[in-house]
């Protein structure tokens, strides 16, 4: 073969890896190594085109060193140069930036040599990672959100706890009346904020995953504004704030969810507030334009950077540090809560400013639409009731901090409570009582609980009394080991059981014994059946309806109140909304289709926020419910519900 042949035969065949790489799949190039060391592209697949945005006549016959943009471009040639020494490919991650825009990939070059070993070609294959670097700075970026949202949330947690601790430790002390109510106020705003936040919080979350449904009704426009601006009018005089209302000059009538409506202003009204500094001025109005009804919420306060504009509806989103919010919660939820509300009701939000120090100003759009008749209440019940005493309990433990949370909770639950510290004592102490229960720690000092449950067994006023043990061991099991226990609970107990134990037990004592005696009188007091699994709060507000002179009988399940029920026979029956088998309204509609149970005075329980609270009592008689109620049980909500059951 001759030399012209030969280099015939070397172009066909460099023609054909030519139209082969630029054919193939994949981002795929070819490139000759010069004598001088310069790398030269021979060419490069149709993909390599697409991901940079370049042509192919920009490429081929180009010098890498002209292709590639810095500052890649030293690193991919030292790479080569690696390669070239090595005699081996070599892989690594590349970042550049083409017409195509920012592009991430994983390179493998491989070098080609002659017959004298020397380096004539480069291949190279890349594989495009733009996309999973896209997705990995997102999660790095949702995980220090996440980060950023616990710790402020922890942040923002803690100061009110401290000022309520504080306030519990000063109130403990000597303190004088004025300080006493001081500290009571300081203490309910605190209890408020964490409230409100936690309220946010969780309506955030309902919305996004669509749990929320309005409840609309007509509106007047001025009478919103009006109530709005008094339910923030505290905040506003203690900063020293001018608030300017601007009221619409018609009567401006639209259907909306109030109590929703109401959560959109005051948030709008509380930023404004947070963010501008005393003696400042915040200017709210309302009016119709067109078919739309909006809402202005201007402050001359801190103002919002340009960049932000479009992120601060986002949530935890916050413009600037903590020390920006006056010491008040801010998750930077609020604005984002506001958002979806607005867009629940077909409404939008926009926000104007231009830039820190000038103030911001924020637009609620909202679509007139006609107006629904007023639906008319349904009739209440009206049980009749009076008072009744508390059953007597002793508690025999010697361990001083069990013994204390054991009676806390036995008396919130309204039973008369007698500690002993050992068995000695509780013998002689013991003489002058007619206990309905005894509670025993078994691990007592000098005789243990099984032993003097077995002696008071044979005393006459303890005779028909119910026996629990408590105790840190389990249960003796062999049948020579038969003790004279009703019930067993093992440390630590749960409270909610042991009262539920007491209050069934000791209530189908009661009914035996009557029903031996023939006819019972009628009831003097109102029988109140509470279904709450949580214990803590069912001991405390079964400590506040005895307190009330109500007879309780408390059930942790929606199953054991259905139980409890018929026997029971309540007048007035508080459920949770949440229970571990069943809602709290398949419990009220079973209570319902009981003959025994079907007028008494129904309420649920629940810690949904006070806008949800009133737009479910909306709807309550439809569902059988007489009314829902926030938890947990305040005082004054308890006698404005006593009132209603004396009508």
């Amino acid at each position: 073969m001759t030399v012209d042949n030969l280099a015939v035969l070397l172009r066909s065949r460099d023609e054909e890896l030519v139209a082969i790489y630029e054919n193939v799949p994949g981002i795929v190039f070819y490139i000759a190594v010069e004598p001088d060391g310069e790398f030269r592209f021979l060419s490069v697949s149709r993909d390599f085109l697409v991901a940079t945005g370049l042509t192919r006549e920009q490429i081929v016959g180009s010098f890498v060193r002209d292709v590639i943009p810095p500052p890649s471009r030293d690193i991919v040639l030292n790479h080569y140069r690696d390669a070239i020494r090595s005699g081996q490919p070599v892989r690594w991650e590349e970042e550049s930036v083409y017409p195509a825009g920012r592009r991430y990939g994983e390179v493998a070059v491989t070098p080609l040599y002659d017959a004298s070993g020397i380096a004539t070609h480069l291949i190279g294959i890349v594989h495009d990672i733009t996309e999973r670097k896209r997705m990995e700075k997102e999660r790095a970026e949702g995980d220090r959100l996440k980060d950023e949202f616990l710790s402020l949330l922890g942040h923002e947690l803690r100061n009110p706890l401290a000022a309520i601790s504080t306030g519990v430790q000063l109130l403990s002390g000597g303190v004088t009346d004025e300080e006493r109510v001081s500290l009571n106020g300081m203490m309910d705003r605190q209890v408020k904020l964490m409230q409100r936040l936690l309220d946010d919080l969780l309506d955030l979350g309902r919305i996004t995953h669509g749990h929320i449904q309005l409840k609309k009704e007509r509106i007047d426009l001025a009478k919103l504004l009006q109530h709005v601006t008094v339910v923030t009018q505290s905040t506003t005089a203690e900063r020293r704030q001018e608030m300017i209302l601007r009221l619409p000059a018609e009567v401006v009538t639209f259907e909306a969810d109030e109590a929703r409506l109401e959560q959109i202003a005051i948030n709008l009204l509380s930023n404004a507030s947070k963010y501008t500094a005393q003696g400042g001025r915040i200017e709210f109005s309302g009016a119709r334009e067109g078919s739309e009804v909006v809402l202005r919420c201007k402050d001359n306060g801190r103002g919002i950077p340009r960049e932000m504009l479009q992120k601060i509806f986002e949530p935890f989103t916050r413009v600037g540090p903590l020390s920006d919010s006056r010491g008040e919660a801010s998750l930077g939820i609020g604005l984002a809560l506001v958002k979806r509300l607005v867009e629940l009701h077909g409404g939008r939000i926009s926000v104007e400013s231009s830039g820190p120090g000038t103030g911001s100003e924020f637009l609620v759009r909202l679509p007139m639409q006609p107006t629904l008749s007023d639906q008319p209440p349904a009739p209440e019940t009206k049980p009749a009731f009076t008072l009744r005493r508390s059953r007597s309990i002793v508690l025999v433990e010697d361990n001083s901090d069990v013994a204390g949370t054991i009676v806390v909770a036995l008396k919130q639950a309204g039973y008369r409570v007698t500690l002993f510290a050992d068995a000695f004592s509780a013998l002689a102490g013991l003489s002058d009582l007619q206990p309905h229960a005894i509670l025993l720690d078994i691990g007592l000092p000098g005789m243990d609980g099984y032993e003097l449950a077995a002696k008071l067994r044979k005393e006459r006023n303890c005779r028909d009394s119910l026996f629990i043990a408590i105790s840190g061991f389990k249960r003796r099991q062999t049948p020579e080991a038969a003790d004279d226990f009703d019930h067993y609970f093992t440390k630590p107990v749960n409270l909610s059981s042991l009262l539920n134990v007491l209050g069934s037990t000791l209530a189908e004592a009661e009914q035996a014994t009557a029903a031996a005696a023939g006819p019972a009188p009628e009831k003097t007091s109102l029988q109140v059946l509470l279904i709450e699994d949580h214990a803590a709060l069912s001991a405390a507000m079964a400590e506040l309806l005895n307190r009330e002179g109500f007879e309780v009988r408390t059930a942790s399940s929606g199953g054991e109140g259905l139980k409890f029920a018929s026997d029971f026979r309540p007048q007035l029956i508080l459920c949770d909304l949440n229970l571990p088998d069943m809602g709290g309204q398949e419990v009220i509609r079973r209570l319902r289709s009981n003959p025994v149970t079907r007028h008494a005075y129904s309420v649920i329980l629940t810690a949904l926020s006070e806008a949800e609270i009133r737009t479910f009592n909306d709807e309550a008689k439809k569902m059988g419910i007489d009314e829902f109620i926030r938890k947990p049980l305040m005082p004054e909500v308890l006698h404005s519900l006593v009132a209603k059951l004396k009508r």
